[in-house]
């Protein structure tokens, strides 16, 4: 049986940290011992720099992989610490590594590859020993120092990981409360009139079960939007599926508008944009706007307006509302993962994947999304092409 999915994401994201640590570490380790090597060159020397820049190498090879694994970059440092000791003629320093491998082992890796990788480590210590010059053991203090100095840093580099895993255990339990909060009230409804459809069917009018079915296709697309707003946060842009075409925004802007003015209390005002047109995905284009209104909603004042008109060669869609705003130096930070919460106190609830989800789908349509706030007002503007891109239309 494998690790749990959690736990797996959790080593990915602890290894990504290690590697980040190692390849700057190994970078500036580089530099000083090519310092070293040019002030007197011998061939130990330039040896051991060999061994740094390789392991440096390794390092940045694994951590640009889409999954890094940390065990290789585990066995390039056991290997390195084990050439250096020998090289140099300090077994101990081989051995007082084994002190940073043992426990790094054991947070980022799984158990069998925690032992593999501290026998292997432990046998280049053994090797080192035999190898001395001097065929004696190191001094007691010799041992004490090295193995003290390598316990403070592994000592350093094990909060930092804990910190880093009690902060995506503190994210888990936000983004399943979160979703679990979003869901249950689409959910609730739906079984409501599910069930009042259930029990009161032969007493109902036809317009009155219509009624009731136009409500359940409304909780059904709530629920539905929240999953896809999920799935394209988990989804790397390049495999995110776009059928691009010319779009008339002002029916998009309209079907939307009507979509969401159940769940939305405020009045939405749309202006001017009529006839305009841009070459972008309908179902992302609704998706960004129809998540624009929520947080508009959510976040915004009383009045909230959809503007749309032609800028040069782009349709820019602005969605504004006279709202309070956000901070000069938050009006980034919103487009970032999860960060609905910081933005009010009223819905810290939400999931915070809206604004970045739609900023991803703009950019992947050769767009942007963007925040301003200008004479009072909250300014959310989506930029989208005209026409299609020249290279997609000489290839048709």
């Amino acid at each position: 049986m494998g690790a749990p999915k959690a736990v797996v994401g959790y080593r990915l994201q602890l290894t990504a940290t290690y590697l980040t640590i190692r390849v700057r570490v190994g970078l500036a380790s580089l530099i000083v011992i090519l310092a070293v090597a040019f002030s007197g060159s011998t061939t130990g020397r330039w040896i051991c720099v060999a061994v740094v820049g390789a392991d440096l190498v390794i390092n940045s090879y694994e951590r640009r992989r889409s999954h890094p694994r940390a065990i290789i970059s585990l066995i390039a440092l056991a290997s390195m610490f084990g050439l250096l000791g020998i090289i140099l003629g300090v077994p101990v320093f081989i051995g007082s590594s084994l002190v940073f491998i043992i426990i790094t082992a054991t947070v980022i890796t799984t158990f069998p590859q925690a032992i593999a990788i501290i026998a292997y480590s432990a046998a280049w210590t053994l090797a080192g020993l035999l190898m001395s010059r001097d065929g004696g053991v190191p001094s007691f203090l010799a041992n004490a120092v090295s193995i003290a100095a390598f316990g403070a840093v592994s000592l350093v580099f094990v909060i930092a990981l804990t910190r880093r895993l009690d902060l995506l255990d503190r994210l888990r339990s936000r983004i399943i409360s979160s979703v679990s909060h979003e869901l249950r009230s689409p959910l609730t409804g739906l079984h409501g009139l599910a069930t009042v459809l259930q029990d009161n069917y032969k007493d109902l009018s036809e317009s009155e079960i219509a009624e009731l079915v136009d409500l359940l296709v409304l909780e059904s697309a709530e629920a539905t939007a929240l999953v896809e707003d999920l799935l394209t946060s988990v989804r790397p842009t390049e495999h995110m599926r776009l059928d691009r075409a010319p779009v008339r925004l002002d029916e998009e802007i309209a079907t939307v508008v009507a979509m969401v003015k159940p769940a939305i209390s405020k009045p939405v005002m749309v202006i001017d944009g009529s006839g305009l047109t841009a070459y972008a995905d309908p179902t992302r284009f609704r998706q960004i706007l129809r998540n624009l209104l929520t947080n508009a909603e959510r976040y915004g004042g009383p009045h909230v307006e959809i503007r749309s008109a032609r800028i040069g060669d782009e349709a820019v869609i602005t969605v504004s509302d006279d709202g309070p705003g956000v901070p000069p130096s938050e009006r980034e930070a919103v487009f970032e993962e999860w960060q609905g919460s910081d933005l009010g106190s009223q819905h810290p609830e939400s999931i915070g994947l809206g604004l970045t989800i739609s900023r991803r789908l703009a950019r992947a349509m050769d767009g942007d999304l963007t925040y301003q706030y200008v004479d009072g007002m909250s300014l959310f503007a989506i930029t989208l092409p005209i026409d299609a891109p020249r290279l997609a239309s000489a290839s048709t």
